[in-house]
């Protein structure tokens, strides 16, 4: 399996490749020209909630990262996932597309089925990789996007390990899945503000998926429901199973931190991913892990643990 790490920036991808990742993904700031002062057609913000940059801020400064990218034998993704594109922004949508490859990215990731058939229409012939706006919702779901020219099919984080096996074995397309900072169980579609100003509204959470609520009606009132529970934010006790059923790469979320923040997370699942290959059992691994980084400890607590039993289990609306 492959790690792909998030980057915005030159500095993130040294020391994303420096921590291990093989692969990188990232975004490219659109023009003024689209009126997108904020959205980009990275189906992100530019700068997020706490006021980091999300986004590769020039053409110059992409290309130098994928040159070290290739010098490194990493690969460079793409975002050119806006989820939605209407007719008078399908030109500057090809021109960041067009940006992107001139600068040297090897694929595209894509968010938007009319985005994706405007992409083979215009005879571009990078592979084209789902983005999370097009989870793998089912076998079939993976096998329409498979027959539209995607070559790459993230899966929602709520499959089983005997589903996630069963799916790799039903397609030729690569099958990638979260390994850290998963969404919630509505799978990036929330469309929620991400801000830091509502912080101390939900028990000190940024976001309202990952705070805790309190429910009440006729037959119950409870408090601190994990509502539209988020916090599913590890993955390293089940990197073994997941390489067994053929999953093709592991994303680490994170465009929008610090890449200080974020490159030792990488570090991390390329130190897992390694003991594992000499036979280690998880529970050596976790140990190993929390003696090296303590603080990975907190998602253990929480039991904040992908594809496993889950507090999504017990959430309120499942």
């Amino acid at each position: 399996m492959n790690i792909m790490a998030p980057v915005h920036d030159l500095k993130g991808a040294r020391l994303q490749i420096a921590a291990g990742a093989e692969e990188i993904y990232l975004g490219l700031r659109s023009p003024v020209e689209t009126g997108m002062s904020q959205m980009t057609f990275t189906g992100r913000y530019n700068m997020s909630g706490k006021n980091e940059v999300a986004q590769v801020q020039t053409t110059e400064e992409l290309a130098e990262i994928c040159r070290l990218a290739h010098d490194h034998n990493v690969l460079v993704n793409y975002t050119a996932n806006v989820r939605y594109l209407n007719e008078k922004l399908t030109g500057l949508y090809l021109d960041h597309v067009c940006r992107g490859i001139a600068a040297g990215v090897d694929t595209l990731i894509v968010g938007n089925i009319g985005a994706a058939l405007l992409i083979q229409k215009e005879g571009i012939k990078l592979p084209m990789h789902s983005s999370t706006f097009l989870f793998g919702y089912n076998k079939e779901h993976i096998k329409y996007l498979e027959s539209i020219g995607f070559t790459r099919i993230v899966l929602t984080t709520q499959f089983s390990m005997d589903e996630i096996r069963d799916i790799c074995e039903s397609t030729n397309a690569e099958i990638e899945v979260f390994a850290q900072f998963a969404c919630s169980n509505i799978n990036g579609r929330c469309n929620l503000l991400h801000t830091p100003y509502i912080a101390e509204l939900y028990d000190g959470y940024d976001m309202q998926c990952r705070g805790l609520y309190k429910i009440w009606n006729d037959h119950e009132d409870k408090s601190n429901v994990p509502l539209l529970y988020a916090g599913l934010d590890c993955s390293i006790c089940k990197l073994k199973e997941l390489k067994d059923a053929g999953v093709t790469v592991l994303k680490i979320l994170g465009r929008d931190r610090i890449p200080e923040f974020i490159a030792p997370v990488t570090k991390i699942y390329r130190m897992c991913l390694d003991m594992y290959d000499k036979g280690m059992s998880s529970k050596e691994i976790r140990e190993i892990v929390w003696e090296k980084a303590p603080w990975w400890k907190s998602f253990c607590e929480k039991k904040a643990c992908l594809y496993g039993k889950h507090k999504i289990d017990d959430s309120y609306i499942v």
